[in-house]
């Protein structure tokens, strides 16, 4: 591997891992919000398209390129770092068991909204391609 296509490698590495820190720091604040607000559990399926768009945004704009695969990595870095950063984020309540149902539905579905963004840039990418090289 030469040295632009091992920097261009490294690149995109660092944005899918950035991108994973970014979207699970918003799901841990999301969580936060929706712990001390009923207003984002009543409005979480508006919340779960806006995420879902918002997700799509950077993996069009970032992964056009070579390793337009790579944003199937940020869903599988999610995960372990939620998990990091709501150890780094002050804690709530230990007696609270609705604490925990509500981690599990806004987890969940900041999970969806990652996957679908993913999904969709993926898909924006590949018919941006294949109309480029097939429209000619």
């Amino acid at each position: 591997m030469d040295a632009a296509k091992k920097r261009s490698f490294r690149i995109a590495t660092l944005i899918v891992v950035a991108a994973s820190v970014i979207y699970a720091l918003i799901g841990n604040t999301l969580f936060y919000m929706a712990y001390y607000s009923e207003a984002v559990i009543a409005n979480s399926y508006f919340i779960f398209a806006v995420m879902a768009v918002l997700f799509t945004v950077p993996v069009v704009v970032w992964f056009r390129s070579r390793y337009w695969y790579f944003p199937l990595f940020i869903p599988v870095l999610w995960v372990p770092f939620t998990i990091i950063t709501m150890f780094i984020i002050p804690g709530l309540p230990e007696d609270d068991m609705g604490g925990g149902m509500l981690a599990l539905y806004i987890y969940f579905l900041m999970l969806g909204a990652v996957l679908l963004g993913s999904i969709i840039g993926m898909t924006i990418n590949g018919a941006a391609t294949a109309w480029k090289k097939f429209g000619k």
